[in-house]
């Protein structure tokens, strides 16, 4: 019997190429063709009735979540490029840029880090969990399967799943991380 399953194609737009293993770049693990293999099995199974959720607004995430960090988030997402041009500047590299990287956070103490787009403090607490120009609109449509399945089982459904990337299985009320 298929399985009330929500998902969108959004997610795809977090896609980081890589990420790092002692000092070496490798593939990004948690990828698009994670959630892609996924929805295959089960649609090749029989078990899949898939809805594409409505985009929730960011105020209902920010009932869970620290409203700052989910601004935070947003913004990072938003302005990454003209982060990483600046930081590249300094070393007079911005020229070398594709305009597709994503931002990785510093591992330095808190307290040093300026801060990078505004007054606000950086939520993220590792550099394992970049941020490109699509991850606000990929995490926002994670967070909406989430919610949509979350929303069906209390209205009564019996089985519902939320095929969710960014998975977002380590945020926090005001941190967030892989």
């Amino acid at each position: 019997m298929p399985i009330l399953t929500f998902l969108s194609e959004a997610q795809a737009l977090h896609n980081p190429p890589a990420e790092y293993l002692h000092g070496h770049a490798v593939p990004f693990f948690e990828s698009p063709q994670r959630a892609e293999r996924i929805e295959s099995a089960l649609t090749a199974a029989g078990l899949i009735d898939k809805h594409v959720p409505v985009t929730m607004d960011a105020h209902i995430i920010a009932e869970t979540h620290d409203p700052a960090m989910v601004d935070y988030l947003r913004d990072l997402s938003t302005n990454s490029q003209q982060i990483i041009r600046n930081d590249f500047a300094i070393y007079g590299m911005a020229d070398t840029l594709k305009g597709d990287e994503y931002y990785y956070e510093s591992i330095f103490p808190a307290q040093m880090i300026a801060p990078r787009i505004s007054d606000q403090k950086s939520f993220i607490y590792d550099n394992t969990s970049p941020v490109g120009q699509g991850t606000w609109t990929a995490a926002l449509s994670a967070a909406s399967a989430a919610f949509a399945g979350a929303d069906a089982l209390l209205n009564g459904v019996n089985k519902a799943y939320a095929l969710c990337r960014p998975p977002g299985h380590h945020a926090g009320r005001a941190a967030m991380g892989g």
